[in-house]
């Protein structure tokens, strides 16, 4: 966490050789605190301008379009 109040996961990859790689996290939080329920009531607000729409199999579609038009 930064003083900012942001949760900032930086990834690094360091090889001798040419690879492939993709860095991910899939983190989960419950907000009612370990132990305390299930996340099944959070409610996640994202303020954004612009988003990238998913086709029908959940893939992004790259185009980056204002949110009120489509995401």
């Amino acid at each position: 966490m930064t003083d900012d109040n942001e949760l900032k996961i930086n990834y690094f990859d360091d090889s001798n050789k040419k690879i492939f790689i993709s860095l991910t996290h899939h983190p989960f939080f419950n907000l009612k605190g370990e132990g305390e329920g299930n996340i099944n009531d959070h409610v996640l607000i994202i303020n954004a301008n612009h988003c990238i729409p998913i086709n029908a199999g959940l893939i992004p579609t790259g185009n980056i379009v204002e949110v009120a038009n489509g995401c």
